[in-house]
């Protein structure tokens, strides 16, 4: 199986474990889940696979050439969600509890799959550098 298949294997794994998350935690603890939370998930998902796929680009290149596409997707993608953030944060008026909830649930869906993402990259990146 290749390293861009298993990617999106993961991908659709974990949007799974999270979308089910999103789906019970309600019925038992509603407030642990924004109401924006499936927002952010498609957010994440989306954010991951086009920066996975800009720096697999990268790697096909040197090793220099995938750092540099590291960096600028892993910037682009800050920005990105900080922008987000702060919008939800100017423009929603919410409760405090509902602006922590928000905050807990952007965070942890963005770090889990920014983890991810960066799992799957060195290894694309340990399968090139075995290939020169």
């Amino acid at each position: 199986m290749s390293l861009r298949t298993r990617f999106f294997l993961g991908v659709a794994v974990l949007t799974t474990l999270f979308l089910s998350g999103i789906i019970v935690l309600p019925t038992y603890r509603p407030e642990w889940v924004s109401p924006y939370a499936t927002g952010l998930l498609i957010y994440n998902v989306v954010l991951a696979i086009i920066s996975y796929e800009v720096v697999a680009l990268g790697a096909k290149g040197n090793v220099m050439s995938f750092y540099n596409f590291f960096m600028g997707a892993t910037t682009a993608r800050l920005f990105m969600g900080l922008a987000l953030f702060l919008a939800y944060f100017v423009l929603v008026q919410d409760t405090k509890a509902d602006r922590v909830i928000f905050a807990v649930n952007f965070f942890l869906l963005y770090f889990s799959f920014t983890v991810f993402e960066i799992i799957h990259l060195f290894s694309k990146l340990r399968q090139n550098s075995v290939e020169d």
